[in-house]
């Protein structure tokens, strides 16, 4: 891999852009290109889970952000509205705490 030098503004411009887009989180992104995101988003000194569309959130290790939040359960009741139990989830992948992907210890 060849490295060059961008200037810190025009990476910060791209990055905003990417990041910014009606696209962005629309599924045209794959793994490679988010963690390139995520690689950019630390060298900016951005939380690399901004640069993170939502469908790939729970797959990256962050620290747990908790908040109560109301929880549909998995049962089938035909017709009935699906019933819920309020519950500790994290703000940034909305999983809850038992099965959160946690952020490993530096």
């Amino acid at each position: 891999m060849t490295e060059i030098t961008v200037p810190r503004e025009d990476l910060q411009i791209l990055f905003d852009t990417a990041v910014g887009s009606m696209d962005f989180g629309s599924g045209f992104l794959d793994h490679e290109e988010v963690d390139c995101l995520r690689r950019i988003a630390v060298l900016l000194g951005v939380d690399p889970q901004d640069a993170t569309p939502k469908e790939f959130q729970s797959s990256y290790p962050h620290p747990f952000d908790g908040q109560e939040r109301r929880i549909y359960d998995d049962a089938f009741t035909g017709f009935l509205p699906r019933p819920f139990r309020m519950g500790i989830v994290c703000r940034r992948c909305n999983k809850e705490e038992t099965a959160h992907v946690w952020e490993t210890p530096a």
